[in-house]
């Protein structure tokens, strides 16, 4: 049988247009309607998956990337100190639930997250300095075969 179904990407709700980001704001994506012509775009938000709530307070990575928070050795914590490593790593794994179901094959994600960053993360000092690395989400996504790109040079 020959299906005429579109791929499925994933993308970073706020990307999508959704207010999801920490600020409350979006970041839609230019050239989002493009890409709507060419695959179905699922918009995920690790984070509200998470039940962290928007707008909410800064989180960053401290001790690594999102691969580190996966093995125990980097946590993810919010300005006020507290760790959110469980509550990023249950939002990923809630977010992973349709790359299984729909064997999704291809991710754009917003750069720079805790949860979603592709390239680089903020370092867990809460003064703007990036390092190479990815988000938990993107590690999970990576793990799974899932091909990920940001905003700067989506599908």
């Amino acid at each position: 049988m020959v299906s005429n179904a579109r791929e499925i990407v994933i993308i970073s709700a706020c990307l999508f247009g959704w207010a999801t980001s920490y600020t409350g704001k979006h970041h839609q994506l230019d050239g989002l309607e493009k890409l709507a012509e060419r695959y179905t775009l699922l918009p995920l938000c690790p984070e509200q998956l998470a039940g962290l709530p928007t707008p909410r307070i800064r989180h960053e990575i401290r001790g690594g990337d999102g691969l580190a928070v996966w093995q125990g050795r980097a946590r993810v914590v919010n300005e006020a100190g507290g760790d959110a490593s469980e509550a990023f790593m249950h939002g990923a794994r809630q977010a992973a639930v349709p790359v299984r179901l729909y064997g999704v094959r291809r991710a754009i994600l917003k750069a720079k997250s805790p949860s979603c960053g592709v390239h680089t993360i903020y370092n867990g000092s809460f003064n703007r300095t990036l390092l190479a690395g990815m988000g938990v989400f993107t590690a999970l996504l990576l793990q799974l075969g899932v091909a990920c790109t940001n905003e700067t040079q989506p599908v």
